[in-house]
C-alpha cells in the first residue's frame, strides 16, 4: 500500500497542484497537516470521485487535518490537543486490501516546546501499547531521526521509522537555506509493516515537502 504524507503550511493558497499530486501518485491513503477549511473544501471537490472516504478536523491548532482513503474505513475519529495528546487524526480499516489495519496522521508539538513534545511522546508511547492489530504513524513530527524523543519513542514502542537519511524541511529558502535540511516528516509503524520504497515528493508551496512510502502489509493480513 501507498501512504502520502503533506504537511501543507496553512498557506492562504489554491491547491490545484496539491490535488494533481495526489491524484497523479494515488496513495491509498493520504495524510494532511496543517489544512484550512478552505483547503479541505477545496480538495474534497477535487478528490471525492477518486478518495470517496474522507474525514478532516480544521480547528486552528487544535485539529487542522484532512484524511483521505481510497479504502472504506470502520471507524475514523479526531483528537484534539486540548486533551494534551498530540493532535491527530486516524482511521481503522479492516479491508481486503489492507487487511487490519490503523492509521494515525500526527502533528506534534514544535521543537520550541520540548516540555509539551515530551508529553507527547508519553501519549503515543500509551497509544502504541494498546494497538491490537498492525498500525501506522505518519505525519509532521518536528523531531529530526536522531533526535533523543524520536529515538525514545522507537526504542520504547518498538515501532519502525522508514526512512533517515530523506530531507523534508524547510523549503522555499526559509530561514535563508535554499535547501531542505533535515527529515521532520516521519513515517513510523508497528514491525510487522516493512518499507518497499519511500520518497521525498516536489515542492508544493509549503515549507515541507511530502514524504510518499509504500508499504508491505503483513501477508497474514492481506487476502
Amino acid at each position: 500500500m501507498m501512504v502520502l504524507t503533506f504537511n501543507m503550511a496553512w498557506s492562504a493558497r489554491p491547491v490545484d497542484n496539491v490535488a494533481d499530486f495526489i491524484l497523479s501518485r494515488r496513495p491509498d491513503i493520504a495524510l494532511l497537516q496543517e489544512v484550512s477549511l478552505q483547503h479541505a473544501e477545496a480538495l474534497k471537490s477535487r478528490l471525492a470521485g477518486a478518495y470517496p472516504h474522507i474525514r478532516h478536523c480544521t480547528v486552528f491548532q487544535g485539529c487542522s487535518q484532512l484524511l483521505l482513503s481510497r479504502h472504506p474505513w470502520l471507524e475514523a475519529k479526531e483528537v484534539y490537543r486540548s486533551t494534551g495528546e498530540p493532535e491527530m487524526i486516524w482511521a481503522r480499516f479492516d479491508h481486503p486490501r489492507l487487511g487490519k489495519l490503523k492509521v494515525h496522521g500526527l502533528h506534534l508539538a514544535w521543537p520550541f516546546t520540548p516540555d509539551k513534545q515530551v508529553r507527547h511522546i508519553d501519549q503515543l508511547l500509551q497509544r502504541a501499547g494498546t494497538l491490537a492489530e498492525p498500525a501506522i504513524f505518519a505525519g509532521d513530527f518536528n523531531l529530526t531521526p536522531w533526535s533523543y524523543q524520536m529515538q525514545r519513542l522507537q526504542a520504547v514502542s518498538g515501532l519502525r521509522r522508514h526512512a533517515t537519511f530523506l530531507r523534508s524541511w524547510p523549503t522555499d529558502g526559509q530561514l535563508r537555506i535554499p535547501l531542505p535540511l533535515v527529515l521532520i516528516d516521519h513515517v513510523l509503524s508497528t514491525p510487522d509493516i516493512r518499507t518497499v520504497s519511500i520518497e521525498i515528493g516536489p515542492n508544493l508551496g509549503s515549507d515541507h515537502l511530502p514524504v510518499i512510502a509504500t508499504l508491505s502489509l503483513p501477508k497474514a493480513q492481506v487476502q
